[in-house]
């Protein structure tokens, strides 16, 4: 029986102190805020400014929207300040030293984010409970998602840096009622969760003082400066690679012979995919006059040079094609094809003058075939007929006249077929020379627009 008795004894005495320790701590709720008014500020002397200092955390970056200007972040707020009215004494209360009290039930700070936007993606801010010490010093810890503007510069995109301000500061109470102030250097990364496009680099906290016109009060607040730079793996492999390949592309159109009639559609199809890929940049992007960035100028240079490349196709395949009676090529455009290059100003000058023989040869048989015979009044050999009986010469003068004609005849149709022949061999060579003059300027124009490119590229990233 005294076992028992003894072992009753220390259960009930365990009991009694837990039963003790709730029956404490509900006391000191109670005691503190029995006169406890939530409403007015935490301070004997409403001369005293009640010093509220800010800490953050950054947990995630949810999204940045460079075309709004806006960044969504996920943050982890810390407020401290002192309560002069939460203070007891610990020793009276089983040696409590800290107590948790909903944020609702006591005085808190009108901390807002000045540069805040509402939307969806926002949320309120929760009511925690707030720790409190026995000296009166008062943390308040709450997560919460902020919308906030951020003003971007996007010159450089996608290898830019951005750097967007979160602003925070009291609403209403001017720095003589509540001193706002930074806690730390510099924001708390150490429970960041990694953003696949941006990489975070610094997050810099620093306490700004304005008076305003209206006012002599100061109001100050806390600035944390989110630094973070662009991932730009992925336009780079998905954007700038394709639209780099689509411009080379469009380049080697000099390089299609011109008898392919897809000459021209290869062109105007790197065009188009060109403009499609620089609408997808647009949209990411912010409608602003202000600048152009690097990658529009780039997609810009990169349309002028393929646009230009197929409007010169036209010209080149016009020039290959001269129509069924081409002219001579001009000989200030033989003269600048010569000396484009040396190889094509051998060719080039060969087949000119092969082609100048060719025809002078020509003229001269055709001029032979008419010409090497002996004349008379009608173009043939004169037949004495004196010497003949009259008889004779009569029927031999009718039948000489009708040769002399048939032949006349014959000469005219053999000269006009001559004619013919040479013209088409002069136009046959004439064409030969224009499209030999059309791949020339072809071959110059593919290294006039690849330099350009080149160059262009160059000045735009380097």
């Amino acid at each position: 029986m005294r076992g028992i008795r003894c072992l009753v004894a220390v259960v009930v005495l365990f009991l009694g102190r837990d039963v003790l320790g709730v029956s404490e701590e509900s006391r000191l709720i109670t005691d503190l805020l029995q006169n406890y008014v939530p409403k007015a500020r935490p301070v004997l002397e409403s001369e005293t400014a009640v010093t509220v200092a800010i800490d953050l955390s950054l947990a995630q970056i949810n999204r940045v929207d460079a075309k709004n200007q806006q960044i969504v972040t996920n943050l982890w707020m810390r407020l401290y300040w002192k309560d002069e009215y939460l203070k007891w004494n610990e020793s009276a209360y089983h040696d409590a030293t800290t107590i948790r009290i909903p944020s609702s039930d006591i005085w808190t700070p009108d901390i807002v984010l000045y540069n805040r936007i509402e939307g969806d993606e926002s949320s309120d801010i929760p009511n925690t409970n707030a720790i409190i010490t026995s000296s009166g010093d008062v943390t308040w810890l709450y997560p919460i998602t902020m919308l906030s503007s951020c003003k971007m510069n996007v010159y450089t995109f996608p290898y830019d840096e951005q750097e967007c301000v979160l602003q925070f500061g009291s609403w209403t109470y001017d720095g003589f009622k509540v001193n706002v102030t930074n806690r730390n250097a510099k924001g708390d990364t150490g429970n960041f969760i990694l953003n696949e496009q941006w990489d975070l680099v610094d997050i810099v906290a620093r306490r700004n003082e304005l008076v305003y016109a209206c006012c002599p009060e100061p109001y100050p607040d806390v600035s944390f400066y989110i630094s973070m730079r662009r991932k730009s793996l992925y336009y780079l492999f998905y954007v700038i690679g394709p639209c780099a390949m689509m411009t080379v592309m469009g380049l080697l159109v000099f390089l299609m012979p011109s008898d392919c009639g897809e000459k021209l559609s290869v062109g105007i199809t790197m065009l188009l995919s060109l403009v499609v890929f620089a609408q997808f940049i647009a949209e990411s992007l912010p409608a602003t006059s202000r600048y152009i960035p690097l990658i529009g100028q780039f997609f810009g240079i990169s349309v002028f040079i393929v646009a230009i490349s197929s409007a010169i196709t036209v010209l080149v395949l016009n020039i290959h094609f001269r129509g069924p009676k081409p002219t001579p090529v001009p000989k200030w455009l033989r003269t600048f094809i010569q000396k484009v290059r040396f190889v094509f100003r051998q060719n080039i000058r060969v087949q000119a003058l092969q082609a100048d023989k060719q025809q002078n040869n020509l003229s001269d048989k055709s001029s032979s075939v008419i010409t090497d015979r002996p004349k008379t009044s009608y173009g043939f050999v004169e037949v004495n007929l004196d010497r003949q009986d009259d008889n004779r010469s009569s029927d031999l003068s009718r039948t000489y006249t009708m040769m002399q004609r048939k032949l006349d005849e014959q000469s005219v149709m053999l000269k006009r077929l001559v004619d013919k022949v040479l013209e088409k061999q002069r136009e046959e060579l004439v064409r030969d020379e224009w499209q030999n003059t059309a791949v020339v300027i072809d071959k110059l124009l593919l290294g006039v627009f690849l330099l350009v490119l080149i160059l262009g590229s160059v000045i735009i990233y380097g």
